[in-house]
């Protein structure tokens, strides 16, 4: 039978000071439990570690040979296990969270950039993905969507203000269209897609009056996966309409040759009003990760 690591510890604090008094007191244990142990240890491995006296203790060859190896592998375990304390207490290590563009631009990046300059040993992996991620399957320890349609083995956290989305378009568009009084109208525009990563379909533009949801498909010259509309498409935006967060459409208001928001929200108000969940694992409570 193996001795266990409490045993050796016990032998050695007895082997340094060559006494059983000193070592029970270190260790707030009686005389004879420590006697009784290193007993113990003497007949699991079948030699004697100590010579005992009345008036002495000293170390055998065999107790000296493990005195030399056993303390310093002991010291350097004792040293690691305090290590991996003081790491469970500092927050460290790689931290993947799976986000959509708008989440990471408006609401994790003005969140973590203080947080790592108070904790330097955070590496933070943001992840653009517009689809509805698995997280556990592709081990993210966290995801950012807008809305709070998450699993039910998930835990969501809202972690941002009411978002919503707003259709805009440049005035010089109305030039020669005229301006749809209904959502409905929208299908007769040319209008920007974007294109859903989960199904791979393209999002019906969403409008809300009146507490009931109406849902448009349009059309239109263009397609895109991202919400964030490039900045080379302004002199495309006087022939298309595009979907955009409502603080994005107030960012193009009055940029020659962009979006301009200025008619459309007096138009075509009513975008349905969402906000940004965090998700993540039930068990991240637990440690079972």
């Amino acid at each position: 039978m193996r001795p266990d690591l409490t045993a050796l510890q016990i032998f050695i604090e007895v082997a340094r000071d060559l006494s059983f008094t000193n070592a029970a007191a270190r260790l707030g244990l009686a005389p004879s439990s420590v006697s009784r142990t290193i007993r113990d240890l003497e007949d699991r491995i079948g030699v004697r570690l100590l010579t005992r006296t009345t008036r002495s203790v000293s170390l055998t060859e065999a107790g000296l040979r493990l005195l030399d190896r056993a303390a310093p592998r002991l010291e350097e375990i004792s040293a690691e296990l305090a290590a991996l304390t003081d790491l469970g207490l500092r927050p460290s290590g790689l931290v993947r969270i799976t986000c959509s563009e708008q989440a990471a631009y408006r609401v994790l990046w003005p969140k973590l950039r203080g947080l790592m300059k108070d904790f330097p040993q955070i590496t933070v992996e943001l992840f653009i993905d517009h689809s509805f991620t698995d997280i556990a399957a592709r081990n993210f320890d966290a995801g950012v969507r807008l809305g709070d349609s998450v699993e039910k083995d998930m835990v969501a956290v809202r972690i941002g203000p009411d978002s919503r989305l707003i259709a805009v378009g440049a005035p010089r568009y109305f030039a020669e269209r005229p301006i749809p009084l209904r959502p409905q109208d929208l299908t007769e525009q040319s209008c920007i897609n974007l294109r859903l990563g989960t199904r791979g379909d393209l999002y019906a533009w969403e409008f809300e009056r009146s507490g009931e949801k109406l849902r448009v498909r349009v059309d239109g010259p263009w397609i895109f996966n991202t919400v964030r509309i490039p900045r080379e498409l302004g002199s495309c935006s006087t022939r298309s309409w595009a979907r955009v967060p409502r603080h994005r459409g107030h960012r193009f208001h009055g940029r020659s040759g962009s979006f301009a928001d200025s008619v459309m929200e007096s138009v075509l108000s009513g975008g349905v009003k969402d906000f940004h969940q965090c998700f993540f694992a039930s068990h991240a409570f637990t440690g079972e990760r």
